[in-house]
């Protein structure tokens, strides 16, 4: 009965542990996850900065900010640190197809999720394929305050 048990036990453990670990996949480079050339989101933005003008859910007057792009440290694709959010936040280009025929890292839309000061934020929005613009910007934190944003690309980094 005993043995049934740890049996049961790890049989438990291991398919807990192999469930979650779908959705930990270890990093890879963008150029092995795309399979073709054409520029992404992550191409795009990786190296760019942008002027953004921020309205939040809790006050109606427009704000401004700096939003950097950089290359990844703490996601397989890009980064996005809001200079007035003071944190760094990890990105991807959004997945477009359907579950029988996915295609990974080739939109041009992109979400970026990250914790600034014990609160996560998720940004997301959609870069001109010029690089020019982000539109369609929107951000959303875990207590509840949204944002909508929209940007031009700057002629050099966020200082």
């Amino acid at each position: 009965m005993a043995r049934a048990l740890i049996a049961l036990a790890t049989s438990l453990a291991l398919a807990t542990f192999a469930h979650a670990g779908s959705y930990d996949a270890p990093p890879q480079a963008a150029s092995l996850q795309l399979g073709a050339s054409k520029p992404t989101c992550a191409t795009i933005l990786t190296g760019r900065s942008y002027d953004c003008t921020v309205v939040s859910s809790f006050n109606a007057t427009p704000f401004t900010d700096c939003y950097d792009f950089l290359a990844p440290s703490m996601s397989s694709q890009f980064d996005l640190h809001p200079v007035g959010l003071g944190a760094t936040l990890g990105c991807s280009c959004n997945p477009t197809g359907s579950v029988k025929k996915p295609k990974f890292n080739q939109s041009k839309q992109f979400t970026c999720v990250g914790d600034a000061q014990g609160t996560v934020f998720t940004f997301e929005g959609k870069v001109a394929a010029s690089g020019k613009k982000i539109t369609g910007g929107r951000d959303a934190s875990a207590v509840g305050n949204t944002f909508l944003y929209s940007c031009t690309v700057r002629a050099s980094g966020c200082e």
